[in-house]
């Protein structure tokens, strides 16, 4: 289902499936609750023992465009000097999951091409020193982008690295609206599924309206489908 019918099964139970063209409940409010209670049950569920990441929550950036940046001036903990390579946008906040956060895989626009290590910035300071990812490439979070590193003796390897694929579970899925797929084509649009399993609705759309009860019952109502607002207190 797409976000739109997600929406409109909601307004349908909130008012009986009496649908009316001036009715004060706005579509933007409905949004906002299916993001956040969506968001809310993910973490609660990521915290149980044995949770794995179902694939339909998952959602991909495309092809995420990187920029050259001085390390000194762009990462303060770095201070090093030099370049560092970073995505030209912010990434879409993501849900915060048990002991991480909701970025599930870096790595090259090849699909099936080896994923970065995705680390954070502490271990970032490290990699590289390692017997085994001497020559490795790493991805981290910091101040909304993710930053690639690499501990190299020639670190020429970010003139060759124009775009990364970034994977997560994001707060706001129509935030991936604004990156692009290889093939031009934008990561989200409100007529795409919506990254959220049909059976996880029948949980979510409960809890939504148990949850603003109160609010919805304040929520004027018009009283016939016409073209007066002849709205009333519910």
């Amino acid at each position: 289902m797409t976000l739109l019918e997600y929406v409109y099964d909601l307004r349908g139970i909130i008012r009986n499936n009496r649908l009316v063209d001036d009715d004060r409940l706005d579509d933007r409010l409905l949004r906002e609750w299916v993001h956040t209670n969506r968001s809310a049950w993910i973490r609660k569920e990521s915290s149980k023992g044995g949770w794995q990441i179902p694939t339909q929550i998952v959602q991909s950036l495309g092809a995420v465009l990187l920029e050259v940046s001085d390390r000194s001036k762009s990462i303060a903990l770095l201070t090093t000097g030099g370049s560092i390579l970073r995505t030209t946008l912010e990434i879409p906040k993501t849900v915060e999951l048990k002991n991480r956060d909701g970025i599930t895989e870096v790595g090259p626009i090849d699909p099936i091409a080896l994923a970065f290590s995705y680390v954070t910035i502490k271990r970032a300071r490290f990699f590289g020193n390692g017997r085994f990812n001497k020559s490795a490439i790493c991805a981290f979070p910091y101040d909304s982008r993710i930053y690639l590193w690499a501990n190299l003796t020639n670190v020429s390897f970010y003139k060759y690295i124009r775009y990364i694929g970034v994977h997560g579970i994001f707060e706001d899925p129509t935030e991936a609206e604004q990156f692009n797929h290889v093939n031009g084509q934008p990561c989200y649009s409100d007529d795409d599924e919506y990254p959220m399993s049909s059976w996880m609705w029948k949980f979510l759309r409960e809890e939504i309206l148990e949850a603003n009860i109160d609010k919805l019952l304040r929520i004027p109502v018009d009283k016939s489908n016409d073209a007066d607002d002849d709205t009333q207190e519910r």
